[in-house]
Protein backbone atom coordinates (compact mmCIF):
# COMPACT_ATOMS: atom_id res chain seq x y z
CA UNK A 1 0.00 0.00 0.00
CA UNK A 2 1.60 3.25 -1.14
CA UNK A 3 2.17 5.93 2.03
CA UNK A 4 0.42 8.93 1.87
CA UNK A 5 2.39 12.00 1.58
CA UNK A 6 2.12 12.85 5.25
CA UNK A 7 3.06 9.52 6.31
CA UNK A 8 6.00 9.84 3.95
CA UNK A 9 7.54 13.30 4.89
CA UNK A 10 7.16 11.69 8.44
CA UNK A 11 8.94 8.62 8.19
CA UNK A 12 11.47 10.73 5.86
CA UNK A 13 12.10 13.45 9.02
CA UNK A 14 12.71 10.08 11.10
CA UNK A 15 14.97 8.81 9.09
CA UNK A 16 16.92 12.20 9.24
CA UNK A 17 16.91 12.44 12.61
CA UNK A 18 17.86 8.49 12.76
CA UNK A 19 20.85 9.42 10.29
CA UNK A 20 21.76 12.57 12.70
CA UNK A 21 22.21 9.85 15.68
CA UNK A 22 23.78 7.10 13.68
CA UNK A 23 21.05 4.33 13.68
CA UNK A 24 20.04 4.72 10.20
CA UNK A 25 22.02 5.78 6.57
CA UNK A 26 21.89 7.33 3.64
CA UNK A 27 21.40 3.97 1.67
CA UNK A 28 17.82 3.89 3.93
CA UNK A 29 16.60 7.09 2.99
CA UNK A 30 17.82 6.82 -0.61
CA UNK A 31 15.31 3.59 -0.81
CA UNK A 32 12.51 5.17 1.33
CA UNK A 33 12.43 8.44 -1.92
CA UNK A 34 12.71 5.60 -4.37
CA UNK A 35 9.61 3.36 -3.08
CA UNK A 36 7.14 6.45 -3.01
CA UNK A 37 8.50 8.35 -5.91
CA UNK A 38 9.04 4.88 -7.99
CA UNK A 39 12.15 6.95 -9.11
CA UNK A 40 15.63 6.16 -7.79
CA UNK A 41 18.26 9.17 -6.67
CA UNK A 42 21.92 8.28 -6.38
CA UNK A 43 23.50 8.56 -2.36
CA UNK A 44 24.97 11.70 -3.03
CA UNK A 45 21.65 13.55 -4.29
CA UNK A 46 19.98 12.64 -1.73
CA UNK A 47 22.48 13.02 1.25
CA UNK A 48 23.02 16.93 -0.56
CA UNK A 49 19.33 17.79 -0.12
CA UNK A 50 19.38 16.07 3.41
CA UNK A 51 22.01 18.42 4.52
CA UNK A 52 20.15 21.20 4.06
CA UNK A 53 17.02 19.80 6.07
CA UNK A 54 19.53 18.40 8.80
CA UNK A 55 20.55 21.70 9.31
CA UNK A 56 17.44 23.44 9.70
CA UNK A 57 16.45 20.13 12.21
CA UNK A 58 19.41 21.15 14.16
CA UNK A 59 18.03 24.55 14.54
CA UNK A 60 14.40 23.01 15.67
CA UNK A 61 12.85 24.94 12.69
CA UNK A 62 11.14 21.42 11.58
CA UNK A 63 8.33 19.91 13.41
CA UNK A 64 5.56 16.95 12.05
CA UNK A 65 2.34 18.48 11.36
CA UNK A 66 -0.10 18.71 14.32
CA UNK A 67 2.86 18.28 17.01
CA UNK A 68 4.73 20.34 19.32
CA UNK A 69 8.03 20.28 18.39
CA UNK A 70 9.88 18.16 20.65
CA UNK A 71 13.24 19.74 21.67
CA UNK A 72 16.11 17.37 22.27
CA UNK A 73 17.66 16.81 25.44
CA UNK A 74 21.01 16.29 24.28
CA UNK A 75 23.54 18.89 25.87
CA UNK A 76 27.06 19.78 24.86
CA UNK A 77 29.48 20.51 28.00
CA UNK A 78 32.78 20.93 28.32
CA UNK A 79 34.92 21.28 31.12
CA UNK A 80 38.14 23.78 31.54
CA UNK A 81 41.62 23.37 33.68
CA UNK A 82 40.33 25.45 35.96
CA UNK A 83 37.13 23.00 36.85
CA UNK A 84 34.75 25.37 35.49
CA UNK A 85 32.25 24.04 33.02
CA UNK A 86 30.67 25.17 29.79
CA UNK A 87 26.63 23.75 28.70
CA UNK A 88 24.98 24.33 25.94
CA UNK A 89 21.40 22.75 24.90
CA UNK A 90 17.94 23.36 23.57
CA UNK A 91 15.03 23.68 25.69
CA UNK A 92 11.28 25.11 25.79
CA UNK A 93 11.21 26.89 28.82
CA UNK A 94 9.48 30.45 29.75
CA UNK A 95 11.41 33.85 29.31
CA UNK A 96 11.11 35.05 32.97
CA UNK A 97 12.59 31.82 34.43
CA UNK A 98 15.87 32.28 32.52
CA UNK A 99 16.27 35.44 34.44
CA UNK A 100 16.83 32.89 37.32
CA UNK A 101 20.22 31.81 37.64
CA UNK A 102 18.92 28.71 40.06
CA UNK A 103 16.63 27.60 37.46
CA UNK A 104 19.00 28.06 34.81
CA UNK A 105 21.08 25.38 36.96
CA UNK A 106 18.89 23.05 37.43
CA UNK A 107 17.51 23.52 33.82
CA UNK A 108 21.06 21.94 32.82
CA UNK A 109 21.27 19.41 35.25
CA UNK A 110 23.46 20.95 38.17
CA UNK A 111 22.88 21.45 41.65
CA UNK A 112 22.84 24.76 43.30
CA UNK A 113 24.51 23.88 46.38
CA UNK A 114 27.61 22.93 44.61
CA UNK A 115 27.63 25.13 41.93
CA UNK A 116 27.32 28.91 40.85
CA UNK A 117 26.81 30.43 37.70
CA UNK A 118 29.48 32.52 36.05
CA UNK A 119 27.43 33.90 33.00
CA UNK A 120 24.63 33.01 30.44
CA UNK A 121 23.87 33.22 26.97
CA UNK A 122 20.26 32.53 25.22
CA UNK A 123 18.63 32.82 21.95
CA UNK A 124 15.37 31.94 21.11
CA UNK A 125 12.86 31.32 17.71
CA UNK A 126 9.74 30.98 17.41
CA UNK A 127 8.17 27.75 16.14
CA UNK A 128 4.30 27.24 14.54
CA UNK A 129 1.79 24.60 16.19
CA UNK A 130 -0.71 22.90 13.98
CA UNK A 131 -3.86 26.36 14.32
CA UNK A 132 -1.44 28.87 14.45
CA UNK A 133 -0.10 28.65 18.05
CA UNK A 134 2.98 30.06 17.74
CA UNK A 135 5.71 28.79 20.83
CA UNK A 136 9.37 29.69 21.42
CA UNK A 137 12.07 27.98 21.92
CA UNK A 138 15.47 28.89 23.48
CA UNK A 139 18.76 27.51 22.77
CA UNK A 140 20.57 28.20 26.30
CA UNK A 141 24.70 28.42 27.72
CA UNK A 142 25.90 28.73 30.52
CA UNK A 143 29.03 29.06 32.31
CA UNK A 144 29.42 27.40 35.59
CA UNK A 145 31.83 26.92 38.23
CA UNK A 146 31.78 24.89 41.38
CA UNK A 147 30.85 26.96 44.64
CA UNK A 148 34.16 27.03 47.13
CA UNK A 149 31.99 25.43 49.92
CA UNK A 150 29.55 23.31 47.78
CA UNK A 151 27.57 21.03 49.90
CA UNK A 152 26.63 17.65 47.66
CA UNK A 153 24.11 15.62 49.34
CA UNK A 154 25.00 12.24 48.59
CA UNK A 155 28.37 12.82 49.56
CA UNK A 156 26.76 14.19 53.02
CA UNK A 157 24.46 11.04 53.09
CA UNK A 158 27.54 8.34 52.13
CA UNK A 159 29.60 9.90 55.26
CA UNK A 160 26.21 9.43 57.81
CA UNK A 161 26.44 5.37 56.13
CA UNK A 162 29.26 5.22 57.17
CA UNK A 163 29.42 5.15 61.29
CA UNK A 164 28.57 2.03 62.44
CA UNK A 165 26.16 1.67 65.12
CA UNK A 166 27.14 1.52 68.55
CA UNK A 167 25.74 -0.91 70.77
CA UNK A 168 24.83 0.75 74.44
CA UNK A 169 25.10 -0.78 77.80
CA UNK A 170 22.79 -1.76 80.01
CA UNK A 171 21.85 1.99 82.43
CA UNK A 172 22.86 1.69 85.57
CA UNK A 173 21.03 4.36 87.46
CA UNK A 174 23.16 5.39 90.52
CA UNK A 175 21.11 8.19 91.89
CA UNK A 176 18.37 9.40 94.52
CA UNK A 177 15.83 7.19 93.04
CA UNK A 178 16.93 3.92 95.49
CA UNK A 179 15.10 2.60 98.09
CA UNK A 180 11.40 1.58 98.47
CA UNK A 181 8.50 2.61 96.96
CA UNK A 182 4.95 2.77 97.83
CA UNK A 183 1.89 2.91 95.71
CA UNK A 184 -0.70 4.73 96.69
CA UNK A 185 -4.10 3.55 95.21
CA UNK A 186 -7.14 5.05 96.53
CA UNK A 187 -10.62 4.65 95.46
CA UNK A 188 -12.33 8.25 95.53
CA UNK A 189 -15.96 8.48 95.03
CA UNK A 190 -16.54 5.51 92.88
CA UNK A 191 -20.07 5.82 94.33
CA UNK A 192 -21.00 2.27 93.74
CA UNK A 193 -24.99 1.95 93.42
CA UNK A 194 -25.34 5.52 91.77
CA UNK A 195 -27.70 5.11 88.68
CA UNK A 196 -27.65 7.47 85.48
CA UNK A 197 -28.54 7.81 82.02
CA UNK A 198 -26.74 9.40 79.05
CA UNK A 199 -30.57 11.03 78.69
CA UNK A 200 -30.65 12.69 81.98
CA UNK A 201 -27.34 12.98 83.17
CA UNK A 202 -24.82 12.67 80.05
CA UNK A 203 -23.28 9.47 80.89
CA UNK A 204 -24.52 6.24 81.21
CA UNK A 205 -23.31 4.61 85.17
CA UNK A 206 -24.98 1.67 86.88
CA UNK A 207 -23.38 -0.77 89.64
CA UNK A 208 -21.95 -3.36 86.43
CA UNK A 209 -20.12 -0.19 84.92
CA UNK A 210 -19.04 1.10 88.62
CA UNK A 211 -17.69 -2.63 88.45
CA UNK A 212 -16.19 -2.29 85.08
CA UNK A 213 -14.50 0.89 85.91
CA UNK A 214 -12.51 -1.03 89.40
CA UNK A 215 -11.07 -4.06 88.06
CA UNK A 216 -10.06 -1.82 84.82
CA UNK A 217 -8.29 0.11 87.58
CA UNK A 218 -6.97 -2.99 89.72
CA UNK A 219 -5.54 -4.72 86.39
CA UNK A 220 -4.15 -1.91 84.47
CA UNK A 221 -2.22 -0.73 87.92
CA UNK A 222 -1.15 -4.49 88.59
CA UNK A 223 0.51 -4.13 84.78
CA UNK A 224 2.27 -0.74 85.08
CA UNK A 225 3.95 -1.76 88.65
CA UNK A 226 4.52 -5.19 87.87
CA UNK A 227 8.27 -4.20 87.29
CA UNK A 228 8.45 -1.37 89.90
CA UNK A 229 10.29 -1.85 93.14
CA UNK A 230 7.28 -1.50 95.14
CA UNK A 231 7.45 -2.24 98.88
CA UNK A 232 4.01 -1.27 100.28
CA UNK A 233 0.37 -0.02 98.83
CA UNK A 234 -1.47 2.10 100.26
CA UNK A 235 -5.00 1.08 99.48
CA UNK A 236 -7.33 3.94 100.41
CA UNK A 237 -11.05 3.07 100.76
CA UNK A 238 -14.28 5.08 102.17
CA UNK A 239 -14.87 8.44 100.40
CA UNK A 240 -18.15 8.07 99.35
CA UNK A 241 -17.49 4.44 98.34
CA UNK A 242 -21.29 3.68 98.54
CA UNK A 243 -24.00 6.08 96.83
CA UNK A 244 -26.31 5.39 99.91
CA UNK A 245 -25.83 5.46 103.10
CA UNK A 246 -29.17 3.20 104.21
CA UNK A 247 -31.92 1.03 103.03
CA UNK A 248 -34.17 4.23 102.58
CA UNK A 249 -31.65 5.25 99.58
CA UNK A 250 -29.95 8.72 101.29
CA UNK A 251 -26.79 9.73 102.00
CA UNK A 252 -25.43 10.05 105.83
CA UNK A 253 -27.23 13.32 106.31
CA UNK A 254 -30.56 11.91 104.36
CA UNK A 255 -30.62 13.52 100.95
CA UNK A 256 -32.78 11.59 98.56
CA UNK A 257 -30.43 9.73 95.94
CA UNK A 258 -31.18 7.74 92.49
CA UNK A 259 -30.13 3.91 93.11
CA UNK A 260 -29.20 1.56 91.08
CA UNK A 261 -31.23 -1.47 93.26
CA UNK A 262 -30.85 -2.03 97.21
CA UNK A 263 -28.39 -1.41 99.51
CA UNK A 264 -28.19 -5.07 100.76
CA UNK A 265 -27.55 -6.50 97.35
CA UNK A 266 -24.70 -3.52 96.75
CA UNK A 267 -22.76 -4.10 99.71
CA UNK A 268 -22.69 -8.22 98.66
CA UNK A 269 -21.72 -7.44 95.49
CA UNK A 270 -18.88 -4.63 96.24
CA UNK A 271 -17.62 -6.61 99.33
CA UNK A 272 -16.98 -9.64 96.46
CA UNK A 273 -15.14 -6.96 94.15
CA UNK A 274 -13.00 -5.72 96.56
CA UNK A 275 -12.00 -8.76 98.35
CA UNK A 276 -10.98 -9.92 95.23
CA UNK A 277 -8.98 -6.89 94.09
CA UNK A 278 -7.13 -6.96 97.82
CA UNK A 279 -6.08 -10.61 97.03
CA UNK A 280 -5.20 -9.63 93.74
CA UNK A 281 -2.54 -6.46 95.27
CA UNK A 282 -1.37 -8.70 98.06
CA UNK A 283 -1.28 -12.33 96.74
CA UNK A 284 -0.65 -12.22 93.46
CA UNK A 285 1.94 -9.38 93.39
CA UNK A 286 3.34 -10.16 96.67
CA UNK A 287 3.21 -6.81 98.15
CA UNK A 288 1.76 -5.56 101.42
CA UNK A 289 -1.50 -4.08 101.15
CA UNK A 290 -2.46 -1.38 103.93
CA UNK A 291 -6.23 -0.88 103.45
CA UNK A 292 -6.92 2.60 105.06
CA UNK A 293 -10.89 4.13 105.70
CA UNK A 294 -11.43 7.28 105.08
CA UNK A 295 -15.24 8.65 106.24
CA UNK A 296 -17.11 10.50 103.75
CA UNK A 297 -20.27 11.90 103.61
CA UNK A 298 -22.72 9.69 101.21
CA UNK A 299 -21.86 6.52 103.19
CA UNK A 300 -20.34 7.14 106.80
CA UNK A 301 -22.61 4.56 108.39
CA UNK A 302 -22.45 1.86 105.38
CA UNK A 303 -19.07 1.98 104.51
CA UNK A 304 -17.65 1.66 108.17
CA UNK A 305 -19.41 -1.51 108.70
CA UNK A 306 -17.95 -2.77 105.22
CA UNK A 307 -14.66 -1.88 105.93
CA UNK A 308 -14.78 -3.74 109.60
CA UNK A 309 -15.99 -6.34 107.26
CA UNK A 310 -13.03 -6.11 105.45
CA UNK A 311 -10.64 -6.54 108.86
CA UNK A 312 -12.83 -9.53 110.02
CA UNK A 313 -12.13 -11.77 106.31
CA UNK A 314 -8.31 -10.56 106.47
CA UNK A 315 -7.89 -10.62 109.53
CA UNK A 316 -5.47 -14.07 109.55
CA UNK A 317 -3.23 -12.62 106.51
CA UNK A 318 0.02 -11.42 107.32
CA UNK A 319 0.04 -9.23 104.12
CA UNK A 320 -2.89 -7.16 104.56
CA UNK A 321 -3.60 -4.61 107.32
CA UNK A 322 -7.11 -2.71 107.71
CA UNK A 323 -7.40 0.46 109.32
CA UNK A 324 -11.13 0.53 110.45
CA UNK A 325 -11.28 3.60 112.74
CA UNK A 326 -13.93 6.15 111.98
CA UNK A 327 -11.28 9.47 112.22
CA UNK A 328 -12.05 11.70 109.68
CA UNK A 329 -8.42 12.41 109.00
CA UNK A 330 -5.79 9.72 108.73
CA UNK A 331 -2.14 10.16 108.98
CA UNK A 332 0.48 8.00 107.50
CA UNK A 333 4.29 8.27 106.95
CA UNK A 334 6.20 6.89 104.66
CA UNK A 335 9.88 7.49 104.23
CA UNK A 336 9.93 11.51 104.55
CA UNK A 337 7.01 12.05 103.59
CA UNK A 338 3.41 12.49 106.24
CA UNK A 339 0.26 12.19 104.06
CA UNK A 340 -2.88 13.13 105.31
CA UNK A 341 -5.94 11.16 104.15
CA UNK A 342 -9.67 12.95 104.08
CA UNK A 343 -12.54 13.00 102.39
CA UNK A 344 -12.50 17.01 102.31
CA UNK A 345 -11.28 19.84 104.36
CA UNK A 346 -10.80 23.66 104.12
CA UNK A 347 -7.63 23.59 102.29
CA UNK A 348 -6.44 27.01 103.95
CA UNK A 349 -6.52 24.64 107.21
CA UNK A 350 -4.51 21.67 105.98
CA UNK A 351 -1.09 23.22 107.18
CA UNK A 352 -2.52 23.83 110.55
CA UNK A 353 -3.74 20.84 110.69
CA UNK A 354 -0.73 18.64 109.71
CA UNK A 355 1.13 20.87 112.63
CA UNK A 356 -1.60 20.41 115.53
CA UNK A 357 -3.02 16.67 115.02
CA UNK A 358 0.63 14.92 113.77
CA UNK A 359 3.01 17.02 115.85
CA UNK A 360 4.53 13.78 117.24
CA UNK A 361 5.14 12.51 113.81
CA UNK A 362 7.36 15.32 112.37
CA UNK A 363 10.70 13.92 112.98
CA UNK A 364 12.81 13.19 109.85
CA UNK A 365 9.62 14.78 107.95
CA UNK A 366 10.94 16.71 104.87
CA UNK A 367 7.42 16.34 102.89
CA UNK A 368 3.60 17.12 104.05
CA UNK A 369 0.82 15.32 101.26
CA UNK A 370 -2.77 15.91 102.23
CA UNK A 371 -4.85 13.82 99.70
CA UNK A 372 -9.17 14.58 99.41
CA UNK A 373 -11.61 13.86 97.17
CA UNK A 374 -15.02 14.60 97.06
CA UNK A 375 -15.08 17.15 93.88
CA UNK A 376 -15.16 14.75 91.76
CA UNK A 377 -12.48 17.02 90.13
CA UNK A 378 -8.24 16.96 90.29
CA UNK A 379 -6.69 19.94 91.27
CA UNK A 380 -3.11 20.87 92.81
CA UNK A 381 -1.87 23.46 95.51
CA UNK A 382 1.79 23.37 96.52
CA UNK A 383 3.39 25.59 99.15
CA UNK A 384 6.99 25.03 99.50
CA UNK A 385 7.13 21.18 100.53
CA UNK A 386 3.25 20.84 101.46
CA UNK A 387 0.93 19.44 98.51
CA UNK A 388 -2.52 19.52 98.77
CA UNK A 389 -4.13 17.07 95.91
CA UNK A 390 -7.84 16.93 95.17
CA UNK A 391 -8.41 13.41 93.71
CA UNK A 392 -10.58 13.01 90.21
CA UNK A 393 -13.03 10.38 90.43
CA UNK A 394 -14.25 7.99 87.52
CA UNK A 395 -18.23 8.00 88.81
CA UNK A 396 -20.09 10.36 86.68
CA UNK A 397 -22.24 13.38 87.66
CA UNK A 398 -25.51 12.63 89.54
CA UNK A 399 -28.62 14.20 88.15
CA UNK A 400 -27.98 16.95 90.85
CA UNK A 401 -24.09 17.67 90.11
CA UNK A 402 -24.98 17.69 86.38
CA UNK A 403 -28.44 20.10 86.83
CA UNK A 404 -25.64 22.13 88.75
CA UNK A 405 -23.22 21.74 86.37
CA UNK A 406 -20.73 20.17 88.35
CA UNK A 407 -18.78 17.87 86.04
CA UNK A 408 -15.36 16.12 84.92
CA UNK A 409 -13.29 13.83 82.99
CA UNK A 410 -13.39 10.17 84.57
CA UNK A 411 -10.17 9.18 85.39
CA UNK A 412 -8.56 7.28 88.24
CA UNK A 413 -5.14 8.47 89.76
CA UNK A 414 -2.71 6.74 91.93
CA UNK A 415 0.54 7.98 93.06
CA UNK A 416 3.70 6.60 93.78
CA UNK A 417 5.84 7.77 96.38
CA UNK A 418 10.13 6.84 96.77
CA UNK A 419 10.84 7.27 100.85
CA UNK A 420 13.86 9.69 99.72
CA UNK A 421 12.23 11.38 96.87
CA UNK A 422 8.85 11.83 97.86
CA UNK A 423 6.13 11.54 94.58
CA UNK A 424 8.03 10.15 91.96
CA UNK A 425 5.27 8.90 89.18
CA UNK A 426 1.42 9.85 88.87
CA UNK A 427 -0.72 7.43 86.86
CA UNK A 428 -4.19 8.05 85.04
CA UNK A 429 -6.49 5.59 84.31
CA UNK A 430 -9.81 6.59 81.90
CA UNK A 431 -12.69 5.04 81.83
Amino acid sequence: MRLTKQDFLAKQLDLIRDIQNGDATWQNLTDLRADYYAERFHNDTTRRGGLLLKEYIEEGWVQKPGDLYSISQKKTISTNNDGSQSSEGKFEVDEDKLRDPEYLLKLHGYDPLQWELTSSKNSFWDVQKKGGEIKKLYSSKILVKPKANGINLDKVKEWYDSFESKKVGAYQYTGKEGGNNCLVLPIADLHYGLLCSAFICGSDYDKKIAEENFYKIINETCERIKDRNISKIMFVLGNDMFNADNIAGTTFKGTPQSNDGHLFEAFIQLSEIVINAIETLSDTLKIKVEVVFVPSNHDKTISFNFIYNLNTYFRNNENVDVDYSPLPRKYYKFGNTLFMLTHDIKLSDVAATFLDEASGMLDGIEYFDCLVAHLHSETVRQDKNLTIRRLPTTSPSSTWANDSNYSSKQVHLSMIYNDKNNITDCMYITV
